[in-house]
């Protein structure tokens, strides 16, 4: 969750190229913790930008969740934010990489970011905890060795 006073650009984990976009219009409901206790699958229901990566880690999906007063969410390959009602499906060919730490996007105020991985690809920090506070450049966990599987 990102609160008004926080930093509101979104930058890459890991370093990825660009596989497709799924712009999914919603409601614009707060994401705060109240009402996300509150609202029945606020995160499905609100608008969402979701972008798929490939990695190093395996596929990454980043979900831009949009909120109440949001209804903006940019990324540095869009010109514009997407305005629709209807889902938009995009896949892309030209080659767009992010290196790991660069700015993916941004939110015009408050909203809440989703990270997912492909099963047993990565393993979180076990010293995170809901509520955390998270900072640019911290550690989210690491890559799985997946050799030792």
């Amino acid at each position: 969750y990102l609160a008004p006073h926080n930093y509101h650009r979104v930058h890459m984990p890991f370093s990825g190229k660009l596989l497709k976009t799924i712009y999914v219009p919603g409601k614009l409901f707060s994401v705060n913790k109240i009402t996300t206790e509150l609202v029945p699958n606020l995160f499905s229901r609100n608008e969402r930008l979701i972008s798929i990566f490939e990695t190093e880690a395996g596929l990454m999906t980043v979900i831009l969740v949009g909120a109440m007063i949001v209804g903006t969410i940019q990324t540095v390959w869009m010109k514009e934010p997407i305005r629709a009602k209807q889902i938009i499906t995009k896949t892309f060919t030209n080659n767009i990489f992010l290196e790991k730490g660069a700015e993916l996007g941004y939110f015009k105020l408050g909203s809440t970011v989703i990270l997912l991985f492909q099963n047993d690809r990565t393993r979180w920090d076990s010293t995170l905890q809901p509520d955390s506070l998270i900072k640019y450049g911290q550690s989210l966990g690491i890559i799985s060795d997946l050799s030792q599987k």
